[in-house]
């Protein structure tokens, strides 16, 4: 993984960690789909008006999914500056138009990291500015088989969620948990 105390050293790049936005939003769910009294969560709480809210979330528990996806697909790219990717120099892959932007949405690429994910964010200064960027060549699936797979656990974890519940029966009906076997 990406040394993000060296690079904010080096190059005063701010790490944006998706894997935090991941478990804020997937905790803010399971707050919404928790009983009144039932397990509290360390970083939100639900109020009691928003307790068993299946409407409210589902929109917390997609962007919790997105978040987790977004590792996959865009690794530890630093997006402050600009748009992942589009200082690489690697040569023109697929037909890009030279576009190596591109690179870190297209399912067809992996890169060098651990399951395909570009974790070996590298850096290049342009008037100053440091803008990370990673290798890609054609891929074997790597990144998109790591994203159904961590995308499944997170759902079942937030189902496992949901069994433990015994008055959430607008959560429970909504997400088709039946607490009986």
């Amino acid at each position: 993984m990406i040394n993000y105390a060296q690079n904010y050293k080096k190059y005063g790049v701010r790490p944006r960690s998706t894997e935090d936005y991941y478990e804020k939003d997937l905790d803010k769910a399971k707050s919404l789909c928790s009983d009144k009294n039932g397990t509290k969560f360390s970083k939100w709480h639900a109020t009691q008006d928003d307790v068993d809210n299946p409407e409210l979330a589902v929109s917390y528990l997609g962007s919790a999914l997105h978040a987790k996806q977004d590792i996959y697909a865009h690794g530890n790219f630093d997006v402050t500056f600009s748009v992942h990717n589009s200082h690489s120099p690697q040569p023109d892959l697929l037909s890009y138009n030279s576009d190596v932007s591109d690179y870190p949405d297209d399912t067809g690429l992996d890169s060098d990291g651990r399951d395909g994910v570009p974790t070996d964010i590298k850096y290049v200064k342009s008037l100053g500015i440091p803008y990370g960027y990673a290798m890609f060549h054609k891929g074997e699936n790597k990144r998109i088989n790591a994203t159904q797979g961590a995308t499944m656990a997170a759902l079942r974890d937030f189902q496992s969620h949901l069994k433990q519940q015994k008055k959430c029966c607008k959560c429970l009906e909504y997400f088709g948990v039946n607490k009986k076997p």
